[in-house]
């Protein structure tokens, strides 16, 4: 991921790496906070860092590149909670329904890529899922859409 603009120039990457920010538009961040769209200030970089080491950030003049080889780790999905309703299944059905709740245009392809497997594992697996219920395609095959279906309550 990258993040154009670089830090800002009043603060150090040290401090950058403890926290500590200022919205370069103030007012919009009001309104973000306002509507629950964002944290307090600062939060993101240190819970990151609670999980990964300062070296994961390069800072360049204009950006700052942020590297997380995020397939090498068991995923986490604290916003959905949807796991434990996922009774039944293996575990990379359980990660490939995960993944299409958060982004439901991924392709077999870039499910394999992020799973680390091959493309016909994934068809196999989604097959499974198709057919026990817990994801539905919707689209053509130029705007695949997948929805993750629990227990009779959709969710998307």
């Amino acid at each position: 991921m990258s993040s154009f603009g670089g830090i800002q120039s009043e603060f150090t990457e040290e401090e950058f790496l403890e926290g500590y920010s200022a919205p370069k538009n103030p007012e919009l961040m009001r309104v973000f906070r306002d509507l629950d769209l964002v944290e307090h200030l600062g939060t993101g970089i240190r819970k990151i860092l609670k999980k990964y080491d300062k070296s994961i950030y390069h800072f360049f003049p204009h950006f700052i590149r942020v590297s997380i080889k995020y397939n090498q780790n068991e995923f986490e999905y604290e916003n959905n909670k949807i796991d434990d309703k996922l009774n039944g299944l293996t575990k990379i059905q359980k990660d490939i329904v995960q993944l299409l709740f958060d982004k439901p245009c991924l392709t077999q392809l870039e499910l394999a890529r992020i799973l680390g497997v091959g493309e016909r594992k994934i068809r196999y697996n989604m097959k499974e899922l198709i057919e026990k219920k817990y994801i539905r395609r919707i689209g053509s095959n130029k705007t695949v859409e997948w929805e993750v279906i629990i227990k009779e309550n959709i969710l998307k």
